[in-house]
């Protein structure tokens, strides 16, 4: 269960905005799913099947993300990630809701449950003009995963150096989406479906995380 549930509200008539509350970890080595619960399943929204759960926390240092996926992992490739398993994270550290393209304040994250020719995570973030930030390195990421027979779970923690614009103290919102991708199989959104979308480049679409205290 989640400790509270997404307030959903009309964007116009096409699209739905949610917002949800995110909660602090005292501690980098805090589990998010413990104190926050999972997000709220919202394959009723995207008409797809629920086979992963996500919790993500906040910190003043990053932001940590758990991911349990309930299926073994199978196959990953790279670059064609969205061939295999696989698992993308959109962050917008403003939220700039009325934004139609990405901007120096968006970040496109991937994370493979195991390494194709020793790459397992990146940024792909593609900006358009001169707004924009540094591509992070590999490096800059943690990234760990345990695998069970029928399911893995991934642990992900997103420093605050690979966050551009990344303040809680002052701006206490995050535009957040994920895409969790598998073999043989379609994938999974969080409120906004890629075939009918470019998620990537559209943060305007990604769900709001209140950094709550």
């Amino acid at each position: 269960m989640w400790e509270s549930e997404p307030e959903l509200f009309c964007r116009g008539t096409q699209f739905f905005a949610f917002a949800v509350d995110c909660h602090p970890i005292s501690s980098l080595v805090e589990s998010v799913e413990k104190t926050s619960g999972f997000l709220a399943d919202t394959s009723w929204l995207t008409e797809e099947e629920h086979f992963a759960d996500v919790a993500i926390g906040w910190h003043e240092e990053g932001v940590k993300l758990e991911v349990v996926v309930h299926q073994p992992i199978q196959r990953c490739f790279y670059p064609q990630l969205t061939q295999g398993d696989a698992i993308e994270f959109f962050l917008d550290t403003r939220d700039l809701k009325m934004a139609s393209l990405t901007s120096r304040f968006c970040h496109h994250f991937f994370f493979l449950p195991e390494p194709v020719e020793e790459v397992q995570r990146g940024e792909l973030t593609r900006f358009r003009g001169e707004d924009r930030h540094p591509l992070a390195a590999p490096e800059e990421f943690i990234c760990d995963v345990h695998r069970c027979p029928k399911s893995y779970h991934m642990t992900i923690f997103l420093p605050a150096k690979v966050l551009f614009g990344y303040d809680p103290s002052q701006f206490q919102r995050l535009g957040f989406s994920y895409r969790i991708h598998r073999f043989q199989g379609k994938p999974q959104h969080f409120t906004v479906c890629s075939p009918d979308f470019s998620i990537p480049q559209q943060p305007s679409l990604w769900a709001t995380l209140r950094l709550v205290k």
